[in-house]
């Protein structure tokens, strides 16, 4: 196993600056047995023609070009196209630490794992610390468990796809679904098919926090996307008879909803759709606390406060959200006529 061919996929789109980094700091690896597939997803910036020049650098790299479908459509044509026995992803705007397959490889081997993460640096694009990141245990957990580590304190560091390494056989049946926060709607379905998963602190990933990126959109209506993805977590958990974790997933639903209601707040400028859309969350969020407390779930006094403040909106608030920054000129025309 200790010479299994892993397959690295890089989907790219735009991202001729970062792309010649990421994709040396992976043919550096100290595990060598590699292909490393890059999927240039329409790119329009060079990325094309880069691809191709380093396609000459080294006979493990593939280049495919393709009509640009997004993100998720880049890592299932590389999941398509995958011939390893391991798969690990690498986003093109990233980089990675010399032995971070290595180190991850052998502690799934010595563990007997499906599939292994390590912690990660969020850094800028000058390499200036962006957030702190806590490190991950040097551990290993059973299935149940490693499901539990979605509902804990900093979901982000076990949702992410590319901060681990998978037995290719996980990804027989599961592909990406074309949504934002593609990651996390499939984390779940990834871990249900594994019998443990293993952790190292080991801070082995480079994860850069670019301006202009995707996640970065001024706009978050796209973050619905994960808000609903934790929806789809609670009734796979329920379809399999994890009934506790699944309820326990509030936690998580809980503290993203939290998270993304101050950003819609903050932008304030969305359109009747997205208002609607919006509310539609809420309304799903009250619900499944609703169905958690009736299936036992013990909340404080105070946890039972902040839910109902967080899964609604105030009168002002709903305005605030339909109308923007047109909301103080209305308001203060409102006050002259009264």
């Amino acid at each position: 196993m200790k010479d299994s061919l892993v397959s690295v996929i890089v989907p790219i789109f735009n991202t001729f600056r970062f792309l010649e980094k990421c994709v040396l700091s992976i043919l550096r690896q100290s595990y060598k047995n590699l292909e490393v597939i890059l999927i240039d997803d329409g790119s329009t910036d060079g990325s094309f023609l880069l691809c191709n020049q380093l396609l000459k650098k080294d006979s493990r790299i593939k280049v495919f070009h393709k009509q640009n479908g997004g993100l998720s459509s880049a890592k299932n044509f590389g999941l398509d196209h995958a011939t390893g026995e391991y798969i690990c992803f690498v986003d093109s705007d990233d980089w990675i630490e010399p032995n971070m397959i290595e180190l991850l490889l052998d502690t799934m081997i010595k563990n007997n794992s499906d599939m292994a993460m390590c912690s990660f640096f969020m850094e800028n694009e000058t390499g200036e610390i962006y957030a702190d990141c806590p490190k991950l245990e040097n551990k290993t957990y059973l299935k149940n468990d490693a499901l539990s580590l979605l509902n804990g304190p900093r979901q982000d560091r076990f949702v992410v796809s590319w901060n681990k390494l998978y037995k290719n056989s996980l990804f027989d049946d599961i592909r990406f679904p074309n949504k934002f926060h593609e990651d996390q709607w499939i984390v779940h379905k990834l871990l249900l098919k594994t019998n443990s998963v293993s952790t190292v602190s080991n801070l082995l990933y480079h994860y850069v926090v670019r301006e202009n990126s995707i996640m970065q959109s001024k706009n978050p209506i796209i973050h619905l996307d994960d808000i609903d993805a934790i929806f789809d977590r609670i009734d796979t958990l329920n379809l399999y008879s994890l009934s506790t974790i699944a309820i326990n997933s509030e936690n998580a639903l809980f503290e993203t909803f939290k998270f993304y209601k101050e950003k819609f707040l903050n932008f304030a400028n969305f359109n009747t759709h997205e208002f609607k859309a919006i509310l539609t969350r809420a309304n799903e969020c009250r619900k499944y606390f609703k169905f958690c407390m009736a299936n036992g779930k013990v909340y404080t006094k105070e946890e039972i406060k902040s839910r109902n403040k967080t899964y609604g909106f105030t009168l002002y608030e709903k305005i605030k959200l339909k109308h923007g920054k047109k909301l103080k000129t209305r308001w203060q025309k409102w006050k002259k006529k009264v």
